[in-house]
């Protein structure tokens, strides 16, 4: 079961900040699709008691324990999120991101091991951070997005793209999950 949205904000529910937890079918959905993977990368971490700590959470909980890093350039965000996480005994590691590709190679040692990073720092600002991050880690099995603000207009192209691709997964898992026949033909 994934676990409740935290803030360790006084005065403010999780849900006011933007968190989903175990009383959202999302959260709930998430969880289970981390259960299955062993590397999980989040775009964005905000102040971690949502997405983060759900996806956390469920890589922790496995029988054999996954690894878990997320993104987020606000340096308050990344210490309250590795807060946030101890609270469900997924300790996080925050990492910033300084060298041009952005992971520094005493960091990059240690993704090997099972564990939460939390990688702080300006993904626009380190371009190369994820091809870096998946070759360091040799891949991720799930990439979550979770912007703090609409990024339609600052990557428009890419989001056109993933628009299409997520249409073309979902209708692919459909007849997956319902074990209909399916053929596909390239024009």
């Amino acid at each position: 079961m994934p676990p409740p949205a935290v803030s360790l904000f006084g005065g403010t529910e999780p849900g006011e900040l933007g968190c989903i937890g175990r009383s959202t079918q999302f959260a709930r959905a998430l969880w289970c699709l981390a259960r299955h993977a062993n590397k999980a990368f989040e775009l964005f971490t905000g102040i971690g008691g949502g997405s983060s700590l759900v996806l956390a959470h469920a890589l922790a909980r496995r029988p054999a324990p996954g690894r878990f890093f997320t993104v987020d350039r606000d340096q308050g965000n990344a210490w309250h999120a590795t807060q946030v996480l101890k609270t469900a005994k997924a300790v996080a590691t925050v990492v910033p991101l300084e060298h041009a590709k952005g992971i520094p190679d005493s960091a990059a040692q240690s993704f090997g091991t099972p564990g939460s990073w939390i990688l702080q720092g300006d993904v626009f600002e380190h371009p190369s951070l994820i091809e870096a991050l998946c070759s360091t880690t040799d891949g991720m099995d799930l990439i979550m997005l979770d912007p703090p603000t609409d990024l339609r207009n600052i990557w428009p192209a890419p989001f056109d793209l993933i628009g299409r691709v997520f249409v073309f997964v979902v209708f692919l898992g459909l007849f997956v999950l319902l074990d209909l026949p399916f053929s596909a033909e390239l024009h």
